[in-house]
């Protein structure tokens, strides 16, 4: 029986604000109803094991357990195909992080690290509802559960403990304190 047993693999792939500049982001950016109907490809790959889309206008990332080889790529060519991109054009500004790396990836993620403005708020509601969304579609699993559950509170933590959130923590704050000097 084990060695009939597919290695389950932690991987996050997509595009964000590091990885690619706005025009290739909005043009990547799925509408509610492309993000409801790429749920249902990806729910129909049978390597899949669980998913969650991190859909926003800094990053497009799917967060997923791998059932099997090339289970990553497969998602990365599925994207492809719903937003009608050459694989080889996504290639360039594909971020593809496994295990450890995405779990920390999530972590940043969800506490505004990775964030355009370190320690932005707006990031964390979005994490949250994207969750909920795979929740309720029950595309995440016992790991995913456990790793955004983990993410929450890490975020928290970052939020209570240090002083990430002081200041500025919004490009369109920032923007708008720069214009009323001008």
């Amino acid at each position: 029986i084990l060695a009939r047993m597919q290695p389950r693999e932690l991987f996050v792939v997509g595009v964000t604000h590091r990885t690619a500049p706005l025009g290739v982001r909005e043009r990547l950016r799925l509408s509610a109803e492309a993000e409801q109907t790429f749920a249902a490809d990806l729910a129909a790959l049978s390597d899949l094991a669980e998913f969650t889309v991190v859909n926003t206008c800094n990053r497009l990332e799917i967060y997923g357990v791998a059932a099997g080889a090339g289970t990553l790529d497969r998602v990365a060519a599925a994207f492809c195909r719903r937003q009608g991109l050459d694989h080889g054009e996504f290639a360039p500004w594909r971020l593809d992080l496994r295990g450890k790396a995405a779990a920390e990836h999530l972590l940043a993620v969800a506490a505004g690290l990775d964030s355009q403005m370190l320690g932005e708020n707006e990031i964390f509601g979005q994490v949250k509802r994207a969750y909920a969304v795979a929740q309720t579609r029950h595309s995440a699993g016992p790991i995913l559960n456990r790793l955004f559950q983990k993410a929450f509170q890490a975020a928290k933590h970052v939020r209570s403990n240090t002083g990430v959130t002081t200041g500025q923590v919004s490009v369109a704050n920032v923007g708008v304190d720069i214009a009323l000097l001008l």
